[in-house]
């Protein structure tokens, strides 16, 4: 946690009420590198499935997506 505090990636402050405990959030700085990574992840994924899956197969992956996006829901 220490290296994430240096880079300014998150901020730990003690707790209100708690003294023995403290809360840890995202900077501005970690959310911008988090999403940033997201980006790159779902780039990589969306590049993946142009590149290795046939039409058939992108379709079944949509439909299979809706299913667990209906599951998740419930």
């Amino acid at each position: 946690m220490g290296l994430l505090i240096e880079q300014n990636l998150i901020t730990r402050r003690a707790h209100p009420t708690d003294r023995r405990k403290s809360l840890v959030e995202l900077s501005d700085a970690g959310r911008a590198a988090l999403e940033a990574e997201r980006g790159r992840r779902a780039g990589w994924l969306a590049q993946a499935i142009e590149a290795e899956l046939t039409d058939e197969e992108r379709a079944l992956l949509a439909k299979s997506a809706a299913l667990l996006e209906r599951l998740a829901t419930r």
